[in-house]
């Protein structure tokens, strides 16, 4: 639910903020992965799963650390900070406007802070990003809208939450339920990531029309200006976003303005808007005036139950269990992706089930503060691993088992650089309260506009509107008519998604997208009979 990001086969575009035209909301090739795999290999004890993890990584730790020591640790944390920091800030405030401020900036960054330090010290594959995303933020969303349908206290209701999504999220773990995201395919995630892109396309689009409620000429006046704000950043993201495919300047320049793409626009917002907000009031990022405050600063870090009615605790049962169905897809995804054979990671195979208790434990407790829940990141953590691999020639064949002159400095020091670097912002909140709340709403959209457009599902929407020899390969090597029809039900599933979002029963959207799995094994063989279409349709390889 989202700068512009390199990702798995340069591909998957946005939570975030730096982004190149080589990445994508979506990655190229969905991978097939085998049961049998290290780390999705059934090992039939309660927490076996989580042990066999632990077990194969620590022996690595030593080096984890010492291998930190080295450049390509402080440029990809550098680099990372920068794609995920705005990111970050424009869904604190997001959830800030959404929440009457129960829960805002401060929370969303000190979350992402502490988590991702304690992670990248304890989790078996520190180069995980975790942090509050654009889907976690519409799930707080909701949880604030059902808790005044309940005439319940909000950080009551999201702490009682927190509380039974880290018992769920542990005895997933426990049972290594995580082994059966190798049923996904491509076809379900375009769908997933189709939805998230759309919603921070929805959330910008919205917050600039509702600056053009008023009455007055002069009221007017400053939400046009507002707009042209959200449209600066949102258009010099984009076209930034696209330098790589400048016919000007040196390649090592281009790929400076696409990797900061919105970093950059960002700067150049909050220059224009004191160059010309003599003349209209600028709404600005607002922060607790004290540092390690409240959003709401009438509240106490710690959520206290006193006086909770009885009905909080059935309610809050029922609401985890479709948000851990969104973390078991979210965090799951973002682990296969950031450990692909094709990303060199060579320190004791994959993990999943440690990754999934971790964020189950992390989930329990940040609640209980009144902090977000966090997740692994797409595109973030792949691109993480991409800002760590050196292109010169690997030292050892077991640093570049593949070949091809290559390796990743894998290591917990630049992740443990990177969320310290997103937390000292706090400690000086001046400087966020100089961005535009319009810089925000162009972040969103830009977002949600640079992840649609290089998805696969995008590009055979456009074929509706092109001649059959024009659409891409290899989709025009198959009738007009096959292709048309599986775009179409995908984005009748896409629909479904979005009216239950709408609906008072939001929270289910999750439930929606995980049921599109076994419709894709069963029901969709049945529509499309033929395999090597389907095949096509649903390859690795397509685009």
């Amino acid at each position: 639910m989202a700068e512009g990001d390199r990702l798995v086969n340069d591909s998957f575009r946005s939570n975030g903020t730096a982004a190149t035209n080589k990445s994508s909301m979506v990655p190229r090739a969905m991978p097939q992965v085998c049961e049998g795999e290290a780390g999705l290999r059934r090992i039939g004890v309660f927490m076996g799963g989580v042990a066999d993890d632990y077990r194969r990584r620590l022996p690595y730790y030593w080096s984890d650390v010492v291998d930190g020591c080295h450049m390509k640790s402080v440029s990809s944390a550098l680099f990372m900070f920068f794609a995920t920091f705005f990111s970050t800030v424009a869904l604190g405030v997001l959830i800030q406007d959404n929440t009457d401020k129960a829960i805002g900036t401060e929370e969303y960054l000190l979350m992402n802070s502490i988590a991702g330090m304690l992670h990248a010290l304890l989790g078996c594959q520190p180069l995980l990003v975790l942090r509050p995303t654009g889907p976690i933020t519409a799930i707080i969303t909701t949880l604030h809208s059902l808790s005044s349908s309940f005439d319940l206290d909000f950080h009551q209701y999201l702490a009682a939450t927190g509380i039974f999504v880290g018992l769920y999220m542990t005895l997933v773990a426990g049972f290594e339920m995580s082994r059966w995201i190798a049923h996904l395919t491509r076809y379900t995630h375009e769908i997933f990531a189709f939805f998230v892109c759309s919603i921070y396309i929805h959330d910008g689009v919205a917050d600039i029309v509702k600056h053009f409620h008023v009455d007055t000429d002069e009221a007017f006046g400053k939400s046009i200006f507002l707009v042209m704000m959200a449209c600066l950043t949102f258009t010099l993201s984009m076209f930034l976003n696209f330098a790589p495919s400048w016919n000007m300047f040196t390649p090592t320049i281009r790929e400076f303005a696409s990797d900061y793409a919105v970093t950059i626009a960002v700067f150049v917002t909050i220059g224009v808007s004191y160059m010309f907000g003599s003349h209209a009031e600028v709404d600005r990022v607002e922060m607790p005036d004290a540092i390690f405050t409240p959003t709401n600063e009438t509240r106490s870090w710690l959520v206290d139950f006193t006086g909770a009615p009885f009905r909080l605790w059935p309610l809050a049962a029922a609401s985890a269990l479709p948000i851990v169905f969104f973390f078991y897809m979210d965090q799951n995804v973002s682990s296969l992706y950031t450990q692909l054979p094709s990303m060199r990671l060579v320190k004791g195979g994959s993990y999943y089930h440690s990754s999934f208790l971790c964020m189950g434990l992390f989930n329990v407790v940040s609640p209980s503060f009144g902090l977000p829940f966090v997740t692994g990141s797409l595109p973030h953590s792949p691109q993480f691993v991409k800002a760590l691999t050196c292109r010169e020639v690997a030292k050892t064949v077991d640093e570049d088992p593949q070949g091809g002159g290559c390796y990743v400095v894998d290591n917990r020091l630049a992740p443990f650089l990177m969320y310290l670097l997103i937390g000292i912002p706090v400690t000086i909140p001046s400087v966020l309260e100089k961005i535009p709340k319009a810089c925000i709403d162009g972040i969103l959209v830009y977002v949600g506009v640079a992840g649609l457009l290089d998805t696969q599902l995008w590009a055979r929407v456009v074929c509706y509107l092109r001649p059959h020899a024009a659409f891409p390969s290899p989709f025009n090597e198959l009738p007009m008519a096959v292709v048309h029809k599986y775009t179409t039900i995908q984005l009748l599933l896409l629909a479904v998604c979005w009216g239950v979002n709408l609906s008072p029963a939001a929270l289910l959207f999750s439930v929606i997208v995980v049921s599109i799995v076994p419709f894709r094994e069963h029901i969709v063989p049945m529509i499309f009979t033929d395999p090597e279409v389907l095949h096509v349709l649903d390859s690795e390889h397509a685009l």
